[in-house]
């Protein structure tokens, strides 16, 4: 797999992380695991899956991480970079996130992990809404609009005409909107539509951004061919079978997996790029990305 990717460089010596992309051409969802080599030690530090509608229509549905990142005060920035180089690298023209606080969605009892941060509601959608202000992959920045629906004030509108049928929006799998659109009729008005989702109780403290390009002419990086084919529902029930909720027992729990499964993984070197604990605020540019391409984990 050839993928561009955030380089790390930690003060005191280099971060090596090495990653795996799993699709499951099922349910059109793709999956990328992260570890840490720490000492020799392979560790799982973050998991994140995408589901696909087309080439260019990305739903991100799953971010999870361990709390097990070293050094810790970097793991924000880390997590960052790799979610603004993934977007990169599929280049969605329609991208779309359901925020909702949870405090373990894919690597088993990470809760109880004392290093694992935690964002409530209302800091994780501010998470959110910049890693959507900072996803621009087109030319002409001023093409981007940035639409956010929930009970506060920002609510500022949806990715959709009025005359929009029920069923032309994009639908995703663990979507609200797929769920209540189940109980209505299709003759609903868009509008009124989305108003309804606003008192589903997902929304008392949640919300959906959406980050639209109209210009649709993004190229996507993605080749299929170059990931794992595998049950992305059976990946993600081992790991939440798993234990992560210290050192040693998520040491434990990634030697099992990646024993288990002998995915094709791939090494992202450093460079001298650093990554602060805080949100990037400006676009990562070009250079601040590098192509890596290694032998497959055999």
């Amino acid at each position: 797999m050839e993928t561009v990717f955030v380089n790390l460089k930690d003060i005191n010596g280099d971060i090596n992380i090495k990653y795996t992309g799993i699709y499951d051409e099922k349910i059109s969802k793709i999956m990328f695991l992260f570890w840490q080599i720490q000492e020799q030690n392979e560790i799982f530090v973050a998991g994140i899956v995408f589901e696909m509608k087309e080439k260019n229509i990305v739903y991100i549905s799953i971010l999870d991480s361990t709390g097990e990142f070293k050094p810790r005060n970097m793991q924000k920035g880390f997590i960052n970079g790799i979610i603004l180089a993934l977007l990169k690298y599929l280049s969605p023209t329609f991208l779309e996130v359901f925020s909702q606080p949870k405090k373990e969605i894919i690597f088993g009892k990470s809760s109880k992990n004392t290093k694992k941060g935690f964002l409530n509601s209302h800091k994780l959608f501010k998470y959110w809404k910049n890693i959507f202000s900072e996803y621009i992959c087109c030319e002409n920045k001023k093409e981007y609009k940035l639409y956010i629906h929930n009970n506060t004030d920002e609510c500022n509108g949806i990715p959709y005409h009025r005359n929009t049928k029920l069923n032309d929006i994009y639908l995703f799998d663990d979507d609200p909107k797929q769920k209540l659109i189940n109980n209505l009729e299709e003759n609903v008005d868009i509008y009124n539509f989305f108003s309804v989702l606003l008192f589903r109780s997902d929304f008392s403290n949640g919300s959906l951004l959406f980050n639209v390009c109209p210009c649709k002419k993004h190229n996507s990086n993605i080749n299929l061919e170059e990931f794992n084919l595998f049950d992305i529902k059976e990946i993600l029930e081992t790991l939440r079978g798993l234990d992560f909720s210290d050192y040693q027992n998520s040491l434990k729990s990634t030697i099992f997996f990646l024993k288990k499964y002998q995915l094709k993984s791939f090494l992202f070197k450093t460079s001298k790029s650093k990554l602060s604990e805080n949100i990037i605020e400006t676009p990562i540019e070009e250079q601040s990305f590098v192509k890596i391409k290694t032998k497959s984990k055999k």
